[in-house]
């Protein structure tokens, strides 16, 4: 079975549907963002961003489906977003990337500074409990174009501290 290409699907489907596409994010501009918090992208999310650098052209923009994908100058840890609000240890190493309905809840993309698992989190569920909505950002990508219900509430509704 080919490999997937998130970057490729995620314009695609923002072309079809109208949502503008920022620039790609430059190779510096990664490393940069790596280098300052000791993570390493893992490859389908790093060209993701050497694709397009979100949709958001304002921070007031959302999709079709109330879905804003930050650019990289936005895409901070969970404990530094909102005053901390979401610090909970389950949230460690995990980066916000993208919301919906203007943070009724975001996603998170788990980072370290080695390659390894990367899992997205729902962040900001009614128990503000950590919820894996995909095992990589490829099938999260999948899971957004097909507008799964997933997205709203996790796989198999299974928090991330309790696997």
């Amino acid at each position: 079975m080919p490999e997937i290409d998130a970057a490729s699907m995620l314009i695609r489907f923002w072309r079809l549907h109208g949502a503008p596409v920022s620039p790609p994010v430059s190779d510096q501009n990664i490393r940069k963002f790596q280098r300052d918090y000791d993570v390493v992208l893992p490859e389908d999310f790093r060209n993701y961003l050497l694709s397009a650098n979100g949709t958001v052209s304002d921070l007031d923009y959302q999709d079709h489906n109330g879905f804003a994908f930050w650019p990289i100058e936005r895409i901070c840890p969970v404990y530094q977003f909102d005053g901390g609000q979401f610090s909970q240890p389950e949230f460690d190493r995990c980066f916000l990337f993208a919301d919906l309905l203007d943070f009724c809840f975001g996603y998170g993309i788990q980072l370290s500074s080695k390659p390894g698992q990367n899992s997205i989190l729902l962040v900001g569920d009614k128990d503000d409990r950590p919820l894996r909505v995909a095992h990589s950002f490829t099938e999260f990508v999948q899971y957004y174009v097909a507008d799964s219900p997933v997205l709203y509430s996790g796989q198999q509704g299974e928090s991330e501290s309790r696997r």
